[in-house]
């Protein structure tokens, strides 16, 4: 006992005046943790040790000195991750996916883990108007979510069909969505069904997740698959009244036109007169609804219709418009954004609109 003190003390000498202590105090005595208490701390209900355990094992994975049945627990607990994000998303729910990329690009990920990751890597949900009037056509709109990594890997959302009562209905395939990341977009169209009554509506879309650069022609394909959602809807045979609620209130005028900005207007004289244009959307406090027009020259020429729903909150939308127009076409021109009622009820979730015209002068106009 008396040598082993000595020894201590000599040690501690020697570590003191060699500048050791200092040394020892700046070791991230963390990364000596057997597997089993790291595991145990990423498995904590405090997100700080989460992220920190995280952090260490990715390091250990990286480093080729993680064990194989610790690595797969590993994955497993990204793959939770995966599954279980939502919004609003964490730094751990991106480090987790991120990581879960890298092994599927490398290729060292076993099928059955590939397939939960590719599966989990997109939501999908339809949304169809659930009564319209006959005569109308059946709006609907494919909501859809990306739980993918950031770079490498991207996603292509294909419409291929869809019925009515079991039915086939035509015209209506073809339409696709890239995206890749996390992120929320929407596919939307409509189709025809004129019988009154309750009816169901089936789509099916393809999915294909591909390697290499966002959006091109030269990706790798992964994973291939359909998927087919189902929602029910109502034809009404009459139209009755308030279906769709007109709004007005004078005190959310103002707020109403600062949401919205018409921008990037083009006309080209050279391809048929084509007139088209941009209205930007940001924070819209009550529903939207407008048939847009550009005025010059004492005339109005229109450019389709825009909608935005409230419950976008203050995610900002872009919607681009088209139509004809007269030459010779002024600099600026005035963009006339008309309630429309008839837009409204052309969306999945739209039962009311606001109902003031709004006026835009001035408007730039770009031509060749």
């Amino acid at each position: 006992m008396f040598h082993s003190g000595w020894l201590v003390l000599l040690l501690w000498g020697l570590l003191s005046l060699t500048g050791g202590i200092s040394r020892l105090q700046n070791i991230d005595w963390y990364q000596y943790d057997p597997e089993y208490f790291v595991f145990k701390d990423l498995n904590s209900n405090q997100p700080p040790t989460v992220e920190r355990a995280w952090i260490e094992l990715t390091r250990r994975d990286a480093g080729g000195s993680l064990s194989a049945p610790a690595r797969d627990k590993l994955v497993r607990f990204a793959l939770s991750r995966q599954g279980n994000a939502k919004t609003p998303y964490n730094n751990l729910d991106a480090l987790s996916i991120n990581y879960l990329g890298k092994h599927i690009a490398a290729g060292d990920l076993p099928q059955e883990q590939k397939t939960k990751f590719f599966e989990q890597s997109l939501r999908l949900r339809l949304a169809v108007r659930p009564k319209v009037i006959a005569g109308d056509r059946v709006p609907y709109l494919l909501i859809h979510e990306g739980f993918g990594p950031s770079s490498g890997l991207w996603t292509k959302l294909t419409m291929n069909g869809g019925g009515v009562d079991g039915k086939p209905v035509q015209g209506n395939a073809g339409g696709y969505s890239s995206l890749s990341g996390f992120g929320t977009g929407s596919i939307g169209s409509s189709l025809e069904c004129r019988v009154p009554g309750k009816h169901e509506i089936s789509l099916t879309f393809g999915i294909e997740i591909f390697s290499g650069p966002y959006n091109s022609a030269g990706g790798t394909p992964l994973y291939r698959s359909n998927r087919t959602l189902t929602s029910s809807f109502e034809v009404l045979a009459a139209k009755p009244q308030n279906l769709v609620q007109p709004i007005f209130d004078p005190k959310l005028a103002g707020a109403i036109k600062a949401a919205i900005a018409p921008e990037s207007f083009h006309f080209s004289a050279r391809n048929e007169n084509s007139f088209q244009g941009n209205i930007h959307f940001f924070a819209a406090p009550v529903n939207l609804a407008f048939d847009v027009y550009v005025r010059y020259g004492g005339k109005e020429h229109q450019l389709g219709a825009v909608t935005c729903s409230a419950q976008n909150g203050p995610l900002s939308n872009d919607y681009s418009v088209f139509g004809k127009g007269t030459p010779p076409v002024p600099g600026t021109v005035d963009v006339i954004l008309r309630p429309s009622e008839n837009a409204a009820r052309g969306t999945a979730d739209l039962y009311s609109f606001w109902n003031q015209e709004l006026v835009y002068p001035n408007i730039p106009v770009a031509q060749p």
